[in-house]
């Protein structure tokens, strides 16, 4: 028997009510789980774990971090769109959706436990859409008339009364629905850095990131550099895709990064060690699997630009170069907070 469930029993024994799982992205997984329980002799309710999914870039992090099995043909819907933040969204709550259903159908488990993370909306569209809570935006005037963002009066002095904000146009909900989750967007650091949404996730308690234990950094990184040519070789490697991860990169290299590839590891080898790059874009469809990002219909523009570590010696040979070039700009700065700039 797993020694985790001999330890669970033992909890259970002790005096524990319910069980509640890891979030989870298979329902098979539960089954299995829920069974493996029965079968030694744990009868207490088990809850299956529920987390949205907020963001492509945050679901591998945290399906990675906590070793989650994710069906491939999840994966693959998720790729599809995954730099749609709101695309990413609805398909999540879509996963959730079915997976609640068929656990709830099936009598697997009574309830579900939503991980929310503070972020609310995602879990109210699934709670929505499997009708087990009313929406608040459902008011029409008339059965011919469009939504009217607020519920109608019962006064009959204002039951019929017809004028929206302008504002409100072509949004039928009302603005309170609108704008109470507007701290989810973006999934960066530009919004309130009180909002749960302010970083990704990486950045917070539940998540830590790391290239395993010693051995595992020593056959991924060597054993130690004994020159900076190793240390340039390794940065090299991550960019060729021979190494997955770095300290400073917690994904293998993006797609987009593949057509300046050659270009990226030359400069690693010269000692100018990147961590963050961008090719130049020039109005790519906003659809593009490889330069797209946000929804259909736009088109996207990027200047090329790549940040790394360089030696004084290096930056003042980049400095030189960016003067005798009046399309590059160069900003430095130092553990000391001493800056440079040239363009």
């Amino acid at each position: 028997v797993d020694k985790d469930l001999v330890f669970l029993k033992e909890k259970i024994d002790a005096g524990a009510d319910f069980v509640v799982t890891q979030f989870f992205y298979d329902a098979s997984v539960f089954i299995d789980y829920v069974t493996k329980c029965r079968s030694v002799g744990i009868t207490c309710p088990i809850i299956p774990g529920i987390m949205a999914i907020q963001s492509y870039p945050s679901f591998v992090r945290m399906t990675r971090f906590c070793k989650t099995k994710v069906q491939a043909s999840i994966m693959s819907a998720l790729e599809s769109v995954k730099d749609d933040d709101e695309a990413v969204k609805t398909k999540g709550v879509d996963i959730a959706v079915d997976m609640c259903q068929r656990l709830l159908r099936e009598g697997y488990c009574d309830g579900v436990h939503f991980y929310t993370l503070n972020l609310e909306r995602s879990v109210r569209r699934i709670l929505e859409k499997m009708d087990t809570v009313g929406s608040s935006a459902a008011s029409f005037s008339s059965k011919t008339q469009r939504k009217l963002p607020w519920r109608p009066s019962t006064l009959e002095t204002r039951k019929k009364e017809e004028v929206r904000p302008i504002n409100w146009a072509n949004r039928p909900k009302s603005y309170m629905k609108r704008t109470e989750d507007w701290d989810e967007f973006p999934n960066g650091r530009w919004g309130d850095s009180r909002s749960p949404a302010f970083g990704e996730l990486s950045d917070s308690h539940f998540y830590r990131f790391t290239l395993g234990n010693t051995d595992d950094r020593k056959a991924m990184l060597g054993e130690n550099p004994t020159s900076l040519d190793d240390i340039y070789g390794v940065f090299s490697d991550y960019i060729l895709g021979k190494i997955p991860l770095l300290p400073w990169c917690e994904q293998s290299l993006q797609p987009e990064s593949f057509t300046i590839q050659s270009e990226l590891a030359a400069l690693n080898r010269k000692g100018f060690l990147t961590i963050n790059s961008q090719p130049a874009v020039n109005g790519v469809e906003s659809s593009d699997k490889v330069f797209g990002w946000g929804g259909k219909g736009g088109y996207c523009y990027q200047k090329a630009y790549v940040e790394c570590f360089v030696s004084p010696e290096n930056l003042r040979r980049l400095m030189e170069g960016a003067g005798r070039r009046n399309s590059l700009n160069v900003y430095a700065c130092n553990a000391r907070g001493e800056e440079a700039r040239c363009g």
